[in-house]
């Protein structure tokens, strides 16, 4: 108990000295994405470990690492030693320091994950601090992780003291980063493996988080054909998680003359996937050459790019072993000239990210959104032919088999009541499911666990269901599955409570025109009114697809419509009734004239 009460005094005494007041707000950092959030992350109860106010929600929160059995106070020299234009620091213990604080997650003294953060001296006016989000996209070796060096280096940088955020095979990380790199030495692959945000304090109190993202038309797809899907959904998730985006800087290699086929694959797929309202935001590039001495034409992308968001740089500082520039006077002169030029191009690529005005990346919710719902629309759609089918199937029984001809409208609801059939429908559910498009009927994985907080947070590929990009149920590829928060019930109906749900909201069907009728007749209404509600499944795709297209001009409508054909195609095999079949070739006929609609004069020639 004593011990606890000095963690308390202690952790009580640093906040007071690092003045934590409503008028001096701070920062809480995230361990998981290595990102910076508000403190409103935190619980009620990390806050009173602080006695600050409960209203005070952009209070720090600090960790005091008290196993040492040191003074915490002490602690706060070494941080205040940082420089302002560093990365956040990381303060380790040192022989005879303070108490540890940390910009690390680490077990607290109650045993639960505690961030750890650290105070800057010249934060004390954290209001002044202005946050911007900086997205790095490219193919593939283009320089996007050598450009996060640069830029965590800034325009002060010195050339004799690298800070290294990203290591490679001739530099090992400097600061408190972590490593997403694969083999360094292999330079013949893809390195960067996820999304990493590094965050920096720049001049003018503006502080910048730099999200490094893997590359596109990646080498690595030898093994893989999906790996660029992949890292397709490992940037859509981290640009939805930034919550706000002030630039995307897309990287490209200057020195390249022409579009060849991995660059166009690459720019195709980034052209796909940057929503509208971000267009205005984009920023190129050149790597490895000055801007009067880039081969690559930037009039070819797809993009109407202004010149003030055009950069060029010769990024080679760190692209030789140290000591081989030293022992070579030609080549460290003219890196030197080069760094110079490069600091400069960071200085002007700053201030234009300043310049621009942040857009919030809820736009890319909506997008994802709207993916899964046109995959959800497929599968209710596939669902509600097989219940026509089934049900067209069961009462077709009345006109063949004379035994059951019925003239009255009595008898033939009389019957619809009795008579149970097979029936399959999606109902809302409050755990996330995964589903397949090929497989409609089938439910891949019921509650799936990475999904628990947030339908949408986490990749189709972290599901436990699967392997090596397979589904282990239906052993399909995961790029066929989408998630929902559905739940696909199996039971059984009698024909009335099919047909009687299938007419909710649809046009009021009159049948009582007359005191009698035929089996046959209520036969083709019943039917009828079931086939509306297919249709109306379909009208709910093409409204998704329309708002696909509305926050996103330059979505590969292609590739997705492409595959929502190609399910309805497979749900061909088997039917036999042409009406159901004249029904299905309508819709993957309006389909296709969207998709023409959409496509006409897309691509990059």
């Amino acid at each position: 108990m004593e011990q606890r009460n000095m963690e308390m005094r202690a952790l009580s005494s640093l906040a007071r000295e690092l003045r934590l007041t409503e008028s001096a707000p701070a920062v809480l950092w995230n361990r998981g994405f290595r990102t910076v959030k508000k403190i409103q992350d935190s619980t009620p109860d990390q806050l009173r470990r602080l006695n600050l106010p409960k209203k005070d929600t952009d209070a720090l929160i600090l960790y005091s690492d008290s196993n040492q059995n040191r003074d915490p106070l002490r602690s706060l020299d070494r941080v205040h030693e940082s420089p302002p234009t560093q990365p956040i620091p990381d303060t380790t213990s040192q022989p005879g320091g303070g108490t540890n604080v940390q910009l690390v997650g680490g077990q607290s003294h109650l045993g639960h994950e505690t961030p750890r953060v650290v105070h800057h001296p010249s934060h004390d006016n954290c209001e002044s601090i202005k946050d911007y989000n900086i997205f790095l996209i490219g193919e593939t070796g283009a320089g996007k992780s050598t450009l996060v060096n640069y830029l965590v280096n800034g325009p002060n940088a010195d050339l004799n003291n690298l800070k290294v955020a990203v290591p490679n095979r001739f530099y090992e990380t400097t600061g408190n980063y972590m490593d997403h790199e694969r083999n360094r030495a292999d330079q013949t692959k893809s390195q960067t493996v996820g999304c990493t945000t590094y965050s920096f304090m720049g001049e003018n109190a503006c502080r910048y988080h730099v999200i490094d993202t893997p590359g596109l038309s990646d080498t690595r797809n030898d093994a893989d054909p999906h790996q660029d899907d992949k890292n397709i959904d490992l940037i859509l998730q981290a640009a939805e998680e930034a919550g706000n985006l002030s630039a995307i800087i897309v990287v490209i290699n200057g020195t390249v003359p022409r579009f060849n086929a991995s660059v166009k694959n690459a720019i195709e797929r980034m052209r796909g996937n940057i929503p509208d309202a971000l267009l205005q935001n984009i920023m190129i590039l050149l790597t490895n050459c000055s801007r009067i001495g880039a081969n690559f034409d930037v009039e070819v992308l797809p993009w109407r790019i202004t010149e003030n968001n055009v950069f060029a740089m010769n990024n080679a500082a760190f692209s030789h072993s140290p000591e081989r520039l030293r022992d070579d006077e030609r080549m460290m002169s003219e890196l030197i000239s080069h760094f110079a030029n490069s600091k400069d191009t960071i200085r002007c690529l700053l201030a234009r990210v300043r310049e621009l005005s942040s857009v919030s990346t809820e736009v890319f919710r909506v997008i994802r959104e709207n993916r899964d719902h046109i995959k959800s629309g497929v599968q209710s759609l596939l669902l509600g032919i097989r219940n026509i089918l089934e049900v067209q199937g069961q009462l077709q029984l009345l006109t063949t088999d004379h035994q059951f001809a019925l003239t009255s409208l009595q008898q033939f609801s009389a019957f619809k009541e009795k008579h149970y059939v097979e029936y399959y429908e999606l109902k809302d559910s409050n755990s996330s499911g995964m589903f397949c498009g090929n497989h409609p009927n089938i439910t891949c994985h019921k509650e799936c666990k990475v999904w628990s907080k947030d339908p949408g947070s986490l990749l189709l590929i972290l599901c436990e269901k699967m392997s090596m990009g397979r589904c282990t149920v239906c052993q399909c590829p995961y790029k066929a599955h989408h998630r929902a928060a559905k739940e696909l019930i199996k039971s059984r109906k009698t024909l009335a409570a099919i047909v009687d749900a299938a007419k909710l909201g649809l046009p009021s069907v009159n049948e009582e025109k007359t005191a009698i009728k035929l089996a046959t007749e209520m036969l083709e209404m019943d039917v009828a009114a079931l086939r509306l509600a297919a249709n109306a499944k379909h009208n709910e795709i093409l409204d998704c697809i329309r708002k696909l297209k509305e926050v996103c001009s330059g979505y590969n409508f292609v590739a997705e419509t492409k595959s929502v054909v190609g399910i309805l195609e497979n749900g061909r095999y088997g039917i036999r009734d042409a009406g159901i079949l004249q029904d299905l070739d309508k819709y993957i006929g309006e389909i296709n004239a969207m998709l023409n609609q959409y496509s006409f004069g897309d691509g990059i020639s």
